[in-house]
């Protein structure tokens, strides 16, 4: 079977994405694996829908296998979301080829751009940036300038920069998938507006949020599963649902984020000052943003403190394929791999018991992200929902 992957996070599935897809259809490839991020995604918020109804929308859009992407990567930054996620694809076997879009669209310039960034002889420059109080991204844009200017325009956009870590991760983990890059079109990356006919997910979750029209930026497959959800209560989650959550969290417990990963110079001691005088969350990240530490950095922050990822699980390599649902083609690719795959396979709450002790603290950690989620929907929801579900099965 010839299977392509891709990476993403539905959150929500649009157009950009149906292309995607279409080309890797195109392509050949006769399963299409997606890599997703569970109730929590990279950019430090919940998931505007749940794990379950963003499985769906991909698998009747053209998505044959969504597997889930565990919270301690998913709440990552790019560097361990990207090698995490290839991981598992390369733990298939039989994922030949990894699409991914970006705003230059060009494979080349993003590949010199991933061998700059890996060289030692740029590691004294990044030092320097960092030193001057820069985030990591803009002390590495500045780096890269100094040897190829070109290279470093690249890294001034948000998915160009992501496909370069994944370059990175493929170079790294001795995968054998052949990259792949389609020139994203439309609405740039948090673009307040549609444009070209196209709408960002940043700017379809602002027009929900806002009570616009949403469903006519998206296939019309995925707007029907997604307002199914909100008609039954399930959705949006919005950041702010938490806000009373995580208020009282740090309020109570100061240390709550003296283990989270991704911390350094004190800024755990930030975020519980802030909690002590902030009515929100919003209020607490712009009380405690720095130079050093932007907004995504500190909600990551934030929402893996509140779950309890600690440097630890963060360091964890993945411990299982966890399916969130598949197509007759994706159970046959299972079969194959059945076995095969250095990976735990996590199709059912059956297999639970077989799960090594780093296995089971994984999931763990995935349980208490969706009890956590449960309590941000409209309706809220019961704990143990992750202990239960099984796959979706599309016919």
């Amino acid at each position: 079977m010839k299977a392509a992957g891709l990476i993403a996070e539905f959150n929500p599935f649009h157009a950009g994405h149906a292309r995607l897809i279409a080309q890797m259809r195109a392509s050949g490839a006769d399963c299409v694996v997606a890599v997703m991020s569970g109730n929590f995604v990279q950019r430090g918020e919940p998931a505007m829908f749940s794990d379950r109804r963003r499985a769906e929308t991909a698998l009747r859009c053209g998505v044959d296998l969504v597997l889930q992407l565990p919270v301690p990567y998913a709440l990552a930054g790019a560097q361990r979301f990207a090698r995490a996620s290839v991981t598992m694809l390369a733990s298939l076997g039989c994922a030949e080829s990894l699409w991914f879009g970006s705003e230059c669209g060009d494979l080349a310039l993003l590949q010199r751009a991933a061998e700059i960034t890996a060289q030692a002889a740029m590691q004294p420059a990044l030092r320097a940036g960092l030193d001057r109080g820069l985030s990591f991204a803009a002390a590495r844009e500045a780096a890269v300038r100094s040897i190829d200017p070109a290279a470093a325009d690249v890294l001034q956009s948000p998915n160009n920069n992501l496909a370069v870590e994944y370059l990175h991760a493929l170079a790294e983990t001795g995968g054998t998938m052949t990259p792949h890059t389609v020139r994203r079109t439309g609405a740039a990356h948090d673009a307040p507006v549609p444009a070209e006919g196209e709408a960002s997910a940043s700017a379809i979750r602002a027009l929900l949020a806002a009570g616009q029209d949403w469903q006519s930026y998206l296939p019309a497959e995925a707007a029907a599963v997604l307002s199914a959800a909100i008609a039954a209560g399930e959705a949006p989650v919005l950041p702010g649902a938490f806000d009373g959550i995580a208020l009282a969290a740090l309020r109570l417990a100061p240390d709550l984020a003296a283990q989270a990963p991704d911390r350094s110079e004190g800024v755990e001691h930030r975020l519980a000052a802030g909690a002590q005088s902030a009515t929100s969350i919003d209020a607490l990240l712009t009380a405690a943003k720095t130079k050093r530490y932007p907004l995504a950095r500190l909600r990551r922050l934030l929402w893996t403190s509140l779950i309890g990822v600690t440097e630890a699980d963060a360091a964890c390599p993945v411990q299982y394929l966890r399916p969130l649902g598949f197509t007759p083609a994706g159970a046959a690719l299972l079969a194959e791999v059945r076995g095969k795959t250095a990976l735990a396979l996590l199709a059912k709450p059956a297999d639970l018991p077989d799960l090594t002790p780093q296995a089971q603290r994984q999931f763990d950690l995935e349980c208490r992200a969706g009890d956590l989620y449960a309590l941000g929907q409209p309706v809220p929801g019961p704990a143990g929902a992750q202990k239960q579900m099984t796959p979706l099965v599309m016919k």
